[in-house]
């Protein structure tokens, strides 16, 4: 995956040199969903693995059955990081969804700040 980023940021570089400025232009949202789906991926090839092989943070990420097409819809186009991110699993959007995890503490703080910062900036 960090092959992936680097030659995502070589070319934002190159087309930054070459246009003497930097423009979100169409390429981000595409970036934002390839990084989407290939986290999928890996995350499903995880849970297809041992226990015992797994990181602590893959075991929690792993998705035991395939998704539905539903869940892998709602994921890749969440209205509140659909054009430029942040990144997260699978596992924790579904997670959300049903009500099983909630962020708590430093977590949640973040996240308002975040929020109030990506507000006042559009």
């Amino acid at each position: 995956m960090k092959n992936f980023e680097c030659l995502t940021i070589f070319g934002f570089v190159a087309y930054s040199i070459e246009t003497a400025m930097y423009d979100i232009k169409w390429t981000i949202p595409h970036c934002v969903l390839s990084l989407r789906l290939i986290g999928q991926a890996i995350d499903v090839f995880d849970g297809t693995q041992r226990e015992e092989k797994l990181s602590k943070g893959q075991r929690e990420t792993a998705l035991r059955t395939l998704p539905t097409f539903l869940e892998i819809s709602g994921h890749v186009f969440y209205p509140g990081s659909f054009m430029i991110g942040p990144q997260f699993s699978l596992r924790r959007y579904v997670d959300f969804v049903k009500g099983e995890f909630s962020p708590v503490g430093n977590r949640y703080i973040f996240l308002l700040y975040c929020l109030a910062i990506s507000t006042v900036t559009y």
